[in-house]
């Protein structure tokens, strides 16, 4: 089960570590078995006995303590995304990173106003707001507004809306979201959307919202916020968009944390990259997606964040010599199957510090963790291996740098 209580903008809590839970005790009657990622990469799973102010499991050789600020990710057993329809006809994409299904409802205050989860409403800014997905669209159609979000400028709002069995895509700005249509400027025009008609909407600059936790759902939805107490049954998690949201222990697949100590790649903009295609088409690298716009899996897990790149293809970041260790998970994307051939390596400051030759399609992926200390400059390659170029997305998930 999953309620809201309030929209209201929640206060920052000074924090080294915003994941906090207050105490909370599991009855054993409520005893839950989790499993834990450190940062490093390493796990440890037992029952949770207590989650605040350090967690603490019971394990087979007694209690293990860890601090948040150690924690990569925490996942009970048996939570796993389900596929299932839609919970509702959009998916609207947060400013704070939360991924919700919802229907837009009316409202007398001038914001959005959306119904999601099980009767929970939130009264959203505009500038909450990344995107408005239509939820169920045609294959077709699916692929034309992918390739008009990714093509759309930065600095203007974007509308994609169907027309008969085809899609048109206006630049210019969202002015307003109501529960019948959205009412959008363009070449000087106020034009009046039939929600029907929409298949998307981007906000070209959304205000960002920092959020330390990720609580990725059964249902595939992301509630982003950091979670402020909960017991055997249920836990809440304070959202800087959505207010205070409940969830039962039953909806949420894992959580996933990121504290001072931590940045994700994918959080920086690289310094150069460099592609040396093998014949003509160039491949861009992506930040938290597959090269082919998908989720990124390796091994048959899904990854929320991680770069991927194609050989041949070089990324360099500035990483200052602020950080004590990198680690990641790297392979062949699961959406080749068996295919794919790659040489991969990390760079820091032109000395190899990490390689590993002949990645295959369909291998486990090969745990990285290396010491970075005082390297100013770091750089993932992935080469050619030894069918070529063919199907070598490479995929660097949850690559990470560590204080």
């Amino acid at each position: 089960m999953i309620r809201s209580r309030n929209t209201r903008r929640p206060r920052r809590l000074a924090a080294p570590f915003a994941l906090l839970l207050p105490c909370a005790l599991l009855a054993p009657a409520e005893e839950r078995v989790v499993e834990i990622v450190r940062l490093d990469g390493t796990s440890l799973s037992g029952e949770l006995r207590q989650v605040f102010p350090v967690i603490v499991l019971k394990g087979a050789s007694g209690d293990d303590a860890l601090n948040w600020s150690d924690v990569l990710s925490l996942a009970p057993r048996g939570g796993q995304a389900r596929e299932g329809p839609p919970r509702g006809p959009f998916r609207v994409t947060l400013a704070d990173g939360s991924a919700i299904d919802a229907r837009i409802v009316a409202a007398d205050d001038g914001r959005a106003a959306l119904a999601f989860g099980d009767g929970q409403l939130a009264r959203l800014d505009l500038s909450a707001i990344r995107s408005i997905v239509a939820a169920q669209l045609p294959d077709a159609a699916r692929q034309q507004v992918e390739t008009a979000l990714a093509d759309a400028q930065s600095n203007e709002d974007t509308a994609v809306v169907t027309q008969g069995d085809r899609t048109v895509t206006l630049a210019g700005a969202l002015r307003e979201v109501l529960h019948t249509h959205a009412l959008f400027s363009w070449n000087g025009r106020e034009l009046r959307l039939p929600l029907e008609r929409v298949a998307a909407l981007r906000l070209a600059r959304p205000t960002l919202r920092g959020a330390d936790c990720r609580a990725t759902l059964a249902s595939g939805e992301v509630i982003a916020g950091r979670v402020v107490s909960g017991d055997g049954r249920r836990l809440s998690v304070q959202s800087p968009t959505l207010g205070r949201v409940e969830l039962g222990w039953e909806d949420v697949a894992r959580i996933d944390c990121a504290g001072d100590r931590l940045t994700f790649l994918s959080d920086l903009r690289p310094t150069r990259y460099e592609f040396t295609p093998l014949f003509h088409k160039r491949w861009a690298f992506a930040s938290d997606r597959s090269l082919l716009g998908g989720p990124l899996r390796l091994g048959g897990r899904t990854y929320s964040r991680g770069v991927a790149m194609r050989s041949r293809a070089v990324l360099t970041y500035s990483v200052a010599g602020e950080f004590r260790q990198f680690a990641a998970a790297v392979g062949i994307s699961d959406e080749m199957e068996q295919r794919g051939r790659a040489d991969v390596a990390v760079i820091g400051d032109g000395r190899t510090l990490w390689d590993a030759r002949d990645l295959r399609g369909g291998q486990p992926p090969r745990e990285v963790l290396i010491d970075v200390s005082g390297v100013q400059e770091l750089t993932l390659v992935v080469d050619y291996g030894g069918d070529l170029d063919l199907a070598d997305h490479v995929i660097w998930a949850l690559a990470r740098l560590i204080r």
